[in-house]
Protein backbone atom coordinates (compact mmCIF):
# COMPACT_ATOMS: atom_id res chain seq x y z
CA UNK A 1 0.00 0.00 0.00
CA UNK A 2 0.97 3.23 -0.68
CA UNK A 3 1.79 5.67 2.67
CA UNK A 4 2.70 9.63 2.45
CA UNK A 5 5.85 10.18 4.54
CA UNK A 6 6.33 13.82 3.42
CA UNK A 7 4.91 16.74 1.21
CA UNK A 8 6.43 19.80 -0.41
CA UNK A 9 8.79 17.78 -3.04
CA UNK A 10 6.92 19.42 -6.06
CA UNK A 11 9.95 20.69 -8.61
CA UNK A 12 12.46 18.42 -7.04
CA UNK A 13 14.52 15.78 -8.70
CA UNK A 14 14.62 13.02 -6.23
CA UNK A 15 16.18 9.55 -6.26
CA UNK A 16 16.67 6.58 -4.02
CA UNK A 17 19.44 4.39 -2.93
CA UNK A 18 18.87 0.98 -0.51
CA UNK A 19 18.75 1.70 2.72
CA UNK A 20 16.61 4.59 3.25
CA UNK A 21 18.99 6.94 1.29
CA UNK A 22 17.31 9.83 -0.67
CA UNK A 23 18.88 12.26 -2.44
CA UNK A 24 17.38 15.54 -4.29
CA UNK A 25 17.91 18.04 -6.54
CA UNK A 26 16.10 21.39 -5.36
CA UNK A 27 15.63 23.78 -7.92
CA UNK A 28 18.22 26.36 -6.66
CA UNK A 29 20.88 23.51 -7.59
CA UNK A 30 21.62 22.14 -4.19
CA UNK A 31 21.61 19.18 -3.57
CA UNK A 32 19.85 17.28 -0.10
CA UNK A 33 20.34 14.10 1.64
CA UNK A 34 17.61 12.73 3.42
CA UNK A 35 17.54 9.04 5.12
CA UNK A 36 14.24 7.32 5.99
CA UNK A 37 14.43 4.08 8.41
CA UNK A 38 10.98 2.85 7.39
CA UNK A 39 9.23 4.93 10.41
CA UNK A 40 10.23 8.25 10.36
CA UNK A 41 12.93 10.50 8.68
CA UNK A 42 16.31 10.65 10.80
CA UNK A 43 18.27 13.12 8.33
CA UNK A 44 15.98 15.81 6.12
CA UNK A 45 17.40 18.49 3.82
CA UNK A 46 20.78 18.12 4.76
CA UNK A 47 22.87 20.05 2.47
CA UNK A 48 26.14 17.86 0.27
CA UNK A 49 26.64 19.89 -2.47
CA UNK A 50 26.02 23.29 -5.09
CA UNK A 51 25.62 23.48 -8.56
CA UNK A 52 23.66 20.77 -9.11
CA UNK A 53 21.27 22.55 -10.91
CA UNK A 54 22.72 22.34 -14.26
CA UNK A 55 23.27 18.73 -14.79
CA UNK A 56 20.34 17.45 -17.25
CA UNK A 57 19.93 14.20 -15.36
CA UNK A 58 20.71 13.38 -11.71
CA UNK A 59 20.30 9.95 -10.18
CA UNK A 60 22.15 7.76 -7.26
CA UNK A 61 22.96 4.15 -8.19
CA UNK A 62 23.69 3.14 -4.11
CA UNK A 63 24.79 5.02 -1.08
CA UNK A 64 27.87 7.15 -2.29
CA UNK A 65 27.65 7.31 -5.83
CA UNK A 66 25.48 9.45 -7.92
CA UNK A 67 25.29 9.96 -11.56
CA UNK A 68 24.97 12.92 -13.35
CA UNK A 69 23.98 13.89 -16.87
CA UNK A 70 26.47 17.19 -18.38
CA UNK A 71 24.68 19.60 -20.60
CA UNK A 72 27.39 17.84 -23.91
CA UNK A 73 25.62 14.35 -22.76
CA UNK A 74 28.78 13.24 -20.80
CA UNK A 75 28.03 11.30 -17.51
CA UNK A 76 30.12 11.62 -14.60
CA UNK A 77 29.92 9.30 -11.66
CA UNK A 78 30.32 11.38 -7.70
CA UNK A 79 31.74 9.20 -4.87
CA UNK A 80 30.93 10.44 -1.53
CA UNK A 81 32.30 9.04 1.69
CA UNK A 82 30.06 7.57 4.68
CA UNK A 83 30.34 11.55 6.11
CA UNK A 84 28.42 12.91 2.80
CA UNK A 85 32.13 14.13 2.02
CA UNK A 86 32.85 13.96 -1.67
CA UNK A 87 36.18 12.81 -2.69
CA UNK A 88 35.85 11.46 -5.91
CA UNK A 89 34.90 11.77 -9.68
CA UNK A 90 35.05 9.71 -12.64
CA UNK A 91 34.07 10.83 -15.86
CA UNK A 92 32.71 7.95 -17.81
CA UNK A 93 33.64 7.04 -22.18
CA UNK A 94 30.82 7.61 -24.79
CA UNK A 95 27.71 9.97 -24.94
CA UNK A 96 24.01 9.76 -23.32
CA UNK A 97 21.83 11.31 -25.46
CA UNK A 98 18.84 9.25 -24.69
CA UNK A 99 15.00 10.55 -24.06
CA UNK A 100 14.98 8.84 -21.01
CA UNK A 101 17.97 7.44 -18.96
CA UNK A 102 18.09 6.09 -15.33
CA UNK A 103 20.14 3.85 -12.62
CA UNK A 104 20.25 0.68 -11.44
CA UNK A 105 22.40 -0.74 -8.77
CA UNK A 106 25.99 -0.97 -8.25
CA UNK A 107 27.95 0.67 -11.77
CA UNK A 108 24.63 0.35 -13.68
CA UNK A 109 23.03 2.53 -16.05
CA UNK A 110 20.00 1.97 -18.33
CA UNK A 111 18.54 3.96 -21.23
CA UNK A 112 16.16 4.41 -23.70
CA UNK A 113 16.65 5.28 -27.02
CA UNK A 114 14.19 7.04 -28.93
CA UNK A 115 12.95 3.48 -30.80
CA UNK A 116 12.08 2.32 -27.56
CA UNK A 117 14.82 0.06 -26.84
CA UNK A 118 15.89 -0.30 -23.72
CA UNK A 119 19.79 -0.36 -23.28
CA UNK A 120 22.30 -1.59 -20.76
CA UNK A 121 25.51 -0.72 -19.40
CA UNK A 122 27.57 -2.03 -16.51
CA UNK A 123 31.50 -0.92 -15.30
CA UNK A 124 33.41 -2.45 -13.40
CA UNK A 125 34.87 -0.28 -9.55
CA UNK A 126 38.00 1.11 -12.10
CA UNK A 127 34.95 2.76 -13.89
CA UNK A 128 35.72 0.98 -17.21
CA UNK A 129 32.72 -0.19 -19.24
CA UNK A 130 32.34 -3.98 -19.28
CA UNK A 131 29.12 -3.20 -21.29
CA UNK A 132 28.00 -0.61 -23.10
CA UNK A 133 25.00 -0.33 -24.56
CA UNK A 134 23.63 -3.86 -24.48
CA UNK A 135 19.91 -4.46 -25.87
CA UNK A 136 17.56 -5.75 -23.47
CA UNK A 137 14.49 -5.72 -25.54
CA UNK A 138 12.06 -3.34 -27.88
CA UNK A 139 8.92 -1.57 -26.63
CA UNK A 140 9.87 0.65 -24.10
CA UNK A 141 8.81 3.74 -25.08
CA UNK A 142 5.09 2.95 -23.66
CA UNK A 143 6.55 3.96 -19.75
CA UNK A 144 5.84 7.39 -18.57
CA UNK A 145 8.49 6.13 -16.00
CA UNK A 146 11.10 4.02 -15.37
CA UNK A 147 13.61 3.13 -12.23
CA UNK A 148 15.66 0.13 -11.10
CA UNK A 149 16.18 -1.45 -7.76
CA UNK A 150 19.33 -2.97 -8.22
CA UNK A 151 19.64 -7.11 -9.38
CA UNK A 152 18.32 -6.25 -12.90
CA UNK A 153 14.76 -5.42 -11.47
CA UNK A 154 12.96 -2.53 -13.60
CA UNK A 155 9.64 -1.07 -12.66
CA UNK A 156 7.94 0.96 -15.28
CA UNK A 157 4.48 3.30 -15.33
CA UNK A 158 2.74 2.39 -18.28
CA UNK A 159 1.32 5.74 -20.18
CA UNK A 160 -1.45 3.80 -21.17
CA UNK A 161 -3.57 2.60 -18.16
CA UNK A 162 -1.21 3.58 -15.30
CA UNK A 163 -0.03 0.21 -14.34
CA UNK A 164 2.81 -0.64 -12.15
CA UNK A 165 4.72 -3.11 -14.48
CA UNK A 166 7.58 -5.05 -13.12
CA UNK A 167 10.45 -6.88 -15.09
CA UNK A 168 13.77 -8.78 -14.36
CA UNK A 169 16.77 -8.97 -16.83
CA UNK A 170 20.06 -11.54 -16.44
CA UNK A 171 22.15 -10.56 -18.69
CA UNK A 172 20.98 -9.36 -22.31
CA UNK A 173 17.35 -11.06 -21.43
CA UNK A 174 14.23 -10.66 -19.52
CA UNK A 175 13.87 -13.36 -17.36
CA UNK A 176 11.05 -12.90 -15.52
CA UNK A 177 7.37 -14.53 -16.71
CA UNK A 178 8.57 -15.39 -19.90
CA UNK A 179 10.39 -12.32 -20.95
CA UNK A 180 6.53 -10.56 -20.25
CA UNK A 181 6.24 -7.46 -17.55
CA UNK A 182 3.80 -8.47 -14.96
CA UNK A 183 1.89 -6.21 -14.14
CA UNK A 184 1.77 -5.67 -10.15
CA UNK A 185 -1.20 -2.85 -9.57
CA UNK A 186 -3.24 0.38 -11.15
CA UNK A 187 -3.63 3.49 -10.36
CA UNK A 188 0.28 5.45 -11.22
CA UNK A 189 -0.75 7.80 -13.40
CA UNK A 190 0.63 11.01 -13.29
CA UNK A 191 3.38 9.23 -10.38
CA UNK A 192 6.73 8.32 -10.74
CA UNK A 193 8.74 5.68 -9.85
CA UNK A 194 12.11 6.07 -7.69
CA UNK A 195 13.46 2.70 -7.03
CA UNK A 196 15.88 2.21 -4.13
CA UNK A 197 18.80 0.68 -6.08
CA UNK A 198 21.27 -1.50 -3.97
Amino acid sequence: DRQAIGSGWQGHRVSAAHGGHVYTVVPDGRLLYYRYDGVTWTTQAREIGQGWGGFRWVSVSRFGQIYALREDYSLVVYVHDQSLGFYQSHTLSGAFDYPRIFAGGNNCIYAVNSAGQLLYWYHDDNYVWQHQALPLGQGWGIFSSLASSGNGEIYGVRASDGALVYYRHGGDRIVVNNGVGVVLTFGWAGLAVIAAGR
